[in-house]
């Protein structure tokens, strides 16, 4: 189980926890995340996330993830949204740089025309200082067969460090486009491995 806390900074601060319950099979990882999107104060959270996922290790270090999530947008009327998806990702190494591509496919059932789009991120995550700190950056461009166009982009720029041997804390910078409006945003992620991870492959965030 892991739990991550995030606070980010655009033109308001939001907070976003999550949970992680995960079971790990020999080839095969079941994950049921539990994610809250509030504001500072006592007001209801605007975004309230779970569901179930599954990761199966393929040939090639790739991994074949599908899963259903369900997400109440509190601000859209209490808006339900339900999200099947489909992702295949894969690492490779350039040098000592790890680096991870995702191609996810979704369909945002319930949100205004039930969109379906299609996502790539690239990842690059290099260890420093024998691997207590590290840089990372990613970008995530979004493709909506609705309107057959490329309509959202997310750039992220970030350094994290190794509190601890089960704790790890990041600060990043983001860019997120939904087009033609621009924000930029300071986020802090702080990750904690509530129990030992079993030894051997993982799949990528």
């Amino acid at each position: 189980m892991s739990l991550t806390a995030t606070i980010a900074r655009a033109q308001g601060t939001q907070a976003w926890g999550e949970v992680d319950l995960v079971a790990l099979f020999p080839r095969v990882a079941l994950t049921t995340p539990i994610v809250v999107r509030s504001e500072p104060g006592p007001s209801t959270p605007d975004f309230i996330g779970s569901g179930a996922l599954a990761d199966v290790t393929l040939p090639w270090n790739a991994t074949l993830t599908g899963g259903f999530l369900t997400v109440r947008l509190t601000q859209h009327k209490a808006t339900l949204v339900q999200l099947p998806l489909v992702a295949v990702s894969e690492s490779f190494h350039l040098g000592t740089i790890t680096a991870f591509d995702r191609n996810r496919v979704e369909q945002l059932l319930g949100f205004g025309t039930s969109p379906r789009r299609y996502r790539n991120r690239l990842l690059l995550d290099a260890p420093l200082d024998h691997g207590a700190w590290h840089l990372f950056g990613d970008d995530e461009e979004f493709y909506d067969f609705s309107s057959r166009a490329w309509t959202q982009n997310r750039a992220r720029l970030g350094a994290g460090h190794q509190l601890a041997e089960r704790a790890v804390v990041d600060v990043y910078y983001l860019r997120k486009t939904v087009r033609p409006t621009t924000t930029h945003v300071v986020g802090v992620t702080v990750r904690i491995q509530v129990t030992r991870p079993r030894q051997g492959k993982t799949s990528a965030e």
